[in-house]
């Protein structure tokens, strides 16, 4: 699949292409070797081996907090009771018998006894994209609990061990029966870590066929993650990663919110988070979130991403799917998803309308907060109406205004009009020049016509080609340039100019008032294109640099491969 990636040199647009390739295949369990990937592209050889070196590099960091391969382990490693595609950029573990010799050189672990200070490491839950968790027995109060450990341990950049103990900080703000709580935050031998609550029914993404025959349960766990969402928008946290597998249950099948490693507080004044950076996973984050920064993010992003996750169990699939990341986050940005009732007949139209509205493109046309989501959730449970209503065909023409895809339509219809006007004046002028047409003085009506070639039509032909290139600067000019000739339109109809009259105008006045209502309405036309291709402007596609960068992490997660299927 082609790939928009505008602005890179074609050395870029080739390295990211193949990235791309790579973790998509990664995904579906068929990644191809290293080198054999630098064979197949010699000249980009030496980027990719920076950037192979450097994933071996963070693999070898976290071996001293793997639990050995145990008899009866399957290949890829995971034990019982382990999700392994529930965290994005999980470390690969497809040689067990290498990491069990790894152990066996590291002594006490050897024998079993995998002891962390007052800890002792169980086995391994999970792997993110900052830390590892492990089910652990803090030995001191002799109780379970999940120990998550910074994942690049002494080899942590300063910016990774800020970003950790952010993420601490910021749930030890939190005091909500739906989020896990913290128990211990702290550092041992270069590595950080903190403890929290041990929540044993696995998560949401692993439960999700469960209630899509059961759309009153979706409600009810979606109205308990609102509340919780909302505890933290008032104490001035967003959290940013809204997605299935950010969602643990426990034993009687209550949500709890987890994972606010790319959370942010409203107020703060510095982010830790790269500039231009693309945050969240793509199939459940906000249309804004896909801008690299270029939009202000606010609570209305967290109430998309509860949205995303009301769609997936109300469906058991995620709101868009697609081939490659590339094309998710367009259809992320620009495509309204499918209505759950056309994929889930059990779905009722209130509970419809609420998901439909949390996922709405423009921040202002979602719910004002998640406390308004989780109320209307409950109107419904209780039968009682929604204050949700499903979007007006003036709402809906809005939002198709708005889709990027107009630009490149207005420019392209606009090249094709002035093609057409030109073919007919250039037709007329060759009739004038054989006399199929009689006027009094045919060079000064062919000259005439000529000008209407090069100051009119010309301009739109080169102009529409460059705005359905998607240069915004060409859509601007277009509505400028479609303007102008509006008003010479206006000044002809009123009068103050013959346009086309006079002793050099043609004498058959069918040809001339067919030709003149041609004009007219091709500029209408076009001037209407270019007023929808400048509204869809306030939507732009976040920079492909931003993208690039963000390739290798983006489409290993269990929730994005979910996705990464043509829909």
């Amino acid at each position: 699949m082609t790939l928009d990636l505008e602005g890179l040199t074609a050395r870029e647009r080739r390295l990211c292409e193949v990235l791309a390739a790579y973790y998509e295949a990664s995904a579906e369990g068929r990644a191809p070797q290293p080198r054999t990937i630098c064979d197949e592209n010699p000249d980009l050889a030496s980027g990719l081996a920076v950037f192979f070196s450097e994933q071996e590099r963070l693999r070898s960091a976290i071996v001293p907090l793997r639990p050995p391969a145990r008899p009866g382990d399957e290949a890829s490693g995971s034990g019982p009771g382990r999700d392994r595609g529930d965290e994005a950029d999980r470390t690969s573990r497809d040689e067990p018998a290498a990491d069990a010799r790894r152990w066996t050189a590291l002594g006490p672990f050897a024998k079993g006894i995998r002891r962390f200070g007052d800890y002792e490491l169980l086995e391994e839950l999970a792997i993110g994209g900052m830390g590892v968790v492990y089910k652990a027995r803090q030995v001191g109060l002799n109780r379970l609990v999940a120990l998550k450990v910074i994942r690049s341990g002494e080899f942590a950049s300063e910016a990774d061990v800020r970003r950790f103990h952010a993420e601490a900080e910021t749930v030890a703000d939190l005091d909500h029966p739906h989020i896990v709580p913290i128990y211990e935050v702290g550092e041992r031998r270069g590595y950080h870590f903190f403890s929290m609550k041990l929540v044993g029914g696995g998560t949401l993404r692993s439960r999700i066929d469960r209630y899509v025959p059961d759309p009153r349960g979706a409600a009810r766990v979606v109205a308990a993650l609102a509340r919780a969402v909302q505890h933290a928008h008032e104490r001035g946290i967003l959290h940013r990663d809204l997605k299935p597998s950010n969602v643990l249950l426990d034993e009687k099948g209550e949500p709890m919110l987890v994972d606010f490693g790319l959370s942010k507080r409203l107020d703060a004044t510095t982010d830790l988070t790269a500039p231009g950076a693309i945050l969240g996973t793509p199939p459940y984050f906000a249309p804004e979130m896909a801008t690299g920064g270029k939009r202000a993010i606010t609570t209305a992003a967290d109430v998309y991403g509860l949205g995303a996750i009301f769609y997936a169990l109300l469906t058991g699939r995620v709101p868009f799917r697609a081939e490659s990341i590339w094309e998710l986050i367009r259809k992320v940005k620009e495509q309204a998803p499918e209505p759950p009732r056309d994929v889930n007949p059990r779905v009722e139209v209130e509970p419809q309308t609420i998901c439909l509205k949390c996922l709405e493109k423009d921040p202002k046309d979602r719910y004002g907060s998640a406390r308004e989501l989780a109320e209307d959730l409950d109107r419904w449970l209780n039968g009682e109406p929604i204050r949700g209503r499903p979007a007006s065909w003036w709402h809906r023409a809005r939002a198709w205004c708005r889709q990027p895809a107009r630009r490149q339509q207005a420019g392209a219809h606009a090249a094709v009009v002035g093609v057409l006007l030109m073919i007919w004046a250039c037709v007329g002028s060759v009739l004038i020049g054989l006399g199929g047409i009689r006027v009094a003085a045919p060079g000064a009506v062919i000259a005439h016509v000529c000008g209407w070639i090069v100051l009119p039509y010309l301009p739109m032909i080169l102009i529409g080609r460059l705005a359905a290139k998607g240069r915004a600067w060409a859509v601007r000019a277009g509505l400028i340039h479609a303007g102008i000739l509006l008003v010479v339109d206006a000044i002809h109809l009123l009068g103050l100019y013959g346009v086309g009259d006079g002793p050099n105008a043609a004498t058959n006045p069918a040809s001339r008032s067919l030709g003149l209502t041609l004009f007219y309405l091709s500029t209408v036309f076009v001037a209407a294109g270019y007023a929808v291709a400048n509204i869809s402007l306030a939507s732009d596609r976040p920079p492909a640099a931003t993208l690039m960068r963000r390739a290798p992490a983006m489409p290993t997660s269990g929730d994005e491969a979910q996705a990464l299927r043509p829909g």
